[in-house]
């Protein structure tokens, strides 16, 4: 069974050493210092990871030493973002549709899937511009309605 896979565990189930060992590797231990993680974590794996609790961080051991896990400046954003549709003929006829975009999981894109995902960084200034519907087709029957303006997103 390799690391951090699932097991069903019904009643019982013998704890053998590699299920235990599968056990360990999934979790997050905690531990004041690097010296009590090394005390206590004697076959520690590369990947191992331990909560300091004097220092309020999270570590992982890189196969020789405990390194800070930091430099996760990032956050997903989830968004749904529905634009203007095109305008329509002056008697006859209906505009087009506005443009959908989402980057939930369980809501669809135009497309028919989600979007990229889409990760925002603290102190960054973002502008989202949301595409205008399209204006009519004034009197002439003949004449349809001009497209909407796009929708976009600007990171400054």
């Amino acid at each position: 069974m390799a690391a951090g896979s699932w097991n069903s565990w019904t009643q019982g189930d013998i704890v053998t050493n590699a299920k235990f060992q599968d056990i360990q590797d999934s979790i997050v231990f905690i531990y004041a210092s690097d010296s009590a993680a090394n005390t206590a974590l004697t076959n520690k794996v590369e990947g191992t990871v331990y909560f300091n609790t004097t220092d309020d961080v999270l570590k992982f051991w890189d196969g020789s030493a405990w390194q800070e896990i930091s430099g996760v400046d990032a956050f997903q954003v989830q968004a749904l973002v529905i634009a203007g549709g095109g305008g329509s003929g002056q008697f006859e006829g209906a505009g087009g549709g506005g443009g959908y975009i989402s980057t939930v999981d369980s809501e669809n894109t135009g497309g028919g899937t989600a979007s990229n995902k889409f990760f925002a960084t603290p102190s960054t200034n973002y502008v989202v511009s949301i595409g205008a519907g399209g204006t009519g087709g004034g009197f002439n029957p003949t004449t349809g309605g001009t497209r909407g303006t796009d929708t976009y997103l600007e990171v400054y």
